[in-house]
């Protein structure tokens, strides 16, 4: 049984693997790579049968891109999905488009929760009792006119 925190997702082997929460586009993108892989079809093969590319497919199944509601409906055309696929998507709605870090960030939210010790450099911060005197106080110094 799923924990709440968690997403249960069905790897090809039929069995429930667990995996941290994810973004909608990532629990999309692991329904697409199950019932491709079920269909025994690569990346690809896959690709070529919907005419789009490679790394649109590879995107969408690491959640990297969302898919339309044209591709979606291209997908299950070819895959044994019975409408799952556009049922999840239509379930999800609007937060296909939703990250809550830029695409960028994502991996570093989870390396983060792992971390021991965090450390980060500003450069444009220096607290003041680093500053050399004279500039200490100019902000606040009263301007005389």
């Amino acid at each position: 049984m799923c924990q709440p925190r968690n997403v249960c997702l069905m790897c090809a082997e039929e069995k429930c693997r667990h995996e941290t929460a994810r973004t909608p586009r990532q629990v999309f993108g692991a329904m697409l790579r199950y019932y491709r892989e079920r269909a025994g079809l690569s990346r690809t093969e896959l690709a070529r049968q919907i005419s789009k590319s490679v790394s649109l497919i590879q995107a969408i199944e690491l959640g990297q891109r969302a898919a339309t509601a044209d591709v979606t409906e291209d997908l299950e055309r070819v895959l044994p999905a019975d409408g799952a696929l556009t049922r999840l998507r239509d379930e999800i709605g609007d937060g296909l488009g939703y990250q809550p870090y830029p695409s960028w960030f994502q991996d570093w939210v989870a390396s983060e929760g792992e971390a021991k010790k965090l450390r980060w450099f500003e450069p444009l911060l220096v607290p003041a009792c680093f500053r050399p005197r004279t500039t200490r106080g100019l902000s606040s110094a009263p301007v005389s006119g």
